[in-house]
């Protein structure tokens, strides 16, 4: 296919050729039992993760041909797909992967007909999205963690009210953000 050489135009008219190209790549990713499930019917119930990946695929590269994408708009298309991975437990690296198969997807569908320069900036604008998807990504992982942390806080303080002692409200209880590398060093002595 014969792509526009101007970076946003290559997005804008082939938009649809890069969009089956890309999700295409990202279901090879997964193993064939998996890929072939998460291929089908794009529903929420039934199979959320396609669902995921055919919406947010569509969203993010929707946003990524917008001149002017800015980068909550680039975090509100990347969040669903990032509190899926991030559900899944998946690492940093195979939860963010699949935003660089789309430097693959463009140069399968456009080829030789991009110059240098216009593929440069291409690949710098999927970078830019890809250092977006990995705060989403730390932001969802953040955000299991404190729910882990508050339903420990729960349980605890049942446990005290059981036993007839006072721990307060679980909610009440402040977070430790940062503890002196001296409380650290004397808890491992």
């Amino acid at each position: 296919m014969q792509c526009d050489p101007n970076p946003a135009a290559v997005l804008e008219t082939s938009y649809q050729p890069l969009l089956d190209a890309w999700r295409e790549l990202v279901f090879a990713s997964y193993s064939a039992p998996a890929a072939q499930l998460i291929r089908g019917t794009p529903d929420p119930t039934r199979n959320p993760l396609g669902y995921r990946i055919h919406e947010g695929t569509e969203a993010v590269l929707r946003v990524l041909a917008a001149r002017d994408g800015s980068r909550e708009a680039f975090l509100a298309a990347m969040d669903p797909i990032m509190r899926t991975q991030a559900v899944r437990g998946q690492s940093a690296s195979e939860a963010i992967g699949f935003i660089f198969l789309l430097k693959r997807a463009i140069r399968t569908v456009c080829g030789g007909s991009l110059d240098a320069a216009s593929r440069d900036a291409l690949d710098q604008r999927v970078d830019d999205l890809a250092l977006v998807a990995f705060d989403a990504y730390s932001r969802c992982r953040d955000d299991i963690q404190d729910i882990r942390v508050r339903a420990m806080r729960r349980r605890v303080a049942t446990i005290f009210d059981r036993l007839g002692m006072d721990a307060g409200s679980p909610d009440e209880v402040e977070p430790v953000t940062s503890v002196p590398v001296e409380v650290i060093l004397e808890v491992k002595a």
